[in-house]
């Protein structure tokens, strides 16, 4: 612990290199003369703590320094040490969010952030709402997805796929490569995910949209999910949530947000 402590600390020290870059081989080379391989032989006898506290240290030395000034990577930087303690206490709890037995404070600091996150973003939203924090933007997609396809074919769940609508999703070509995992992982095809175009500014064009969903329906599908996007990984674009919401509206499709990277301007209007 005091290790990590120090470690946290010393995050912004410029001083330090951003990484020790090793390749492969030298690296397991690093933890073997370390004393605890990163190699895990059959019949290996458990590590001693001593071990533990080298292989600790030699992974923290390998490490990239993320809370360093000149690590400069797009799409995060250095723990907040208050976050950091976040983990280190639900590390240490060892629990799981899926009943409130086992984990009622954490269930209720669950809810307590969806509130607060729900007020952020205003509207109705302040007023009724529901959801669960999740690991990342890719299964966040994959769940929005997954409630509009059972709000478009709830038999879809009990049926499969087979025998259904034709269910057509539709995003920004340049939203996040997500969508289209999320349509194979459900079963939708990604034949029935259309890339609407985007403008000079990286924005969904609305009307390229519309066209889209008249087009499916032409050819006897049913839009049902459009994946809007707040601030696009390439560009950082931003859709327009109203003119897409309108569009939605139209055409009785439901329509979600990606707000992984550009999703916290909400507070700050």
């Amino acid at each position: 612990a005091e290790k990590l402590v120090e470690y946290v600390g010393a995050a912004g020290d410029a001083q330090q290199p951003v990484v020790r870059l090793k390749s492969p081989p030298e690296l397991a080379a690093a933890f073997a003369e370390a004393g605890e391989p990163l190699a895990i032989a059959d019949g290996q006898r458990p590590a001693t703590e001593d071990a533990l506290v080298a292989a600790l240290q030699c992974a923290l030395d390998h490490s990239v320094r993320t809370g360093h000034p000149l690590f400069l990577n797009q799409l995060y930087s250095q723990a907040d040490p208050a976050g950091v303690l976040g983990d280190w206490l639900a590390a240490a709890a060892n629990t799981n969010v899926h009943t409130y037995e086992v984990a009622p404070v954490f269930t209720m600091m669950e809810a307590e952030v969806l509130s607060k996150a729900a007020r952020t973003v205003g509207g109705r939203y302040a007023e009724e709402h529901d959801g669960l924090l999740v690991p990342g933007g890719s299964i966040a997609n994959m769940y929005g997805m997954q409630l509009a396809r059972h709000r478009a074919d709830p038999e879809a769940r009990r049926r499969g796929a087979l025998g259904g609508p034709r269910l057509v999703a539709f995003t920004s070509e340049h939203s996040h490569y997500s969508y289209k995992k999320a349509a194979a992982l459900l079963g939708l095809g990604t034949d029935n995910l259309v890339a609407v175009p985007a403008d000079e500014k990286g924005a969904m064009v609305t009307e390229a949209l519309d066209r889209a969903m008249e087009e499916a329906k032409a050819g006897g599908g049913v839009p049902f999910f459009v994946g809007a996007t707040a601030g696009t990984t390439v560009r950082g674009g931003y859709d327009d949530f109203e003119g897409v919401a309108d569009v939605c509206s139209k055409h009785g499709a439901w329509m979600h947000i990606d707000g992984a990277w550009g999703g916290a301007g909400a507070a700050h209007p």
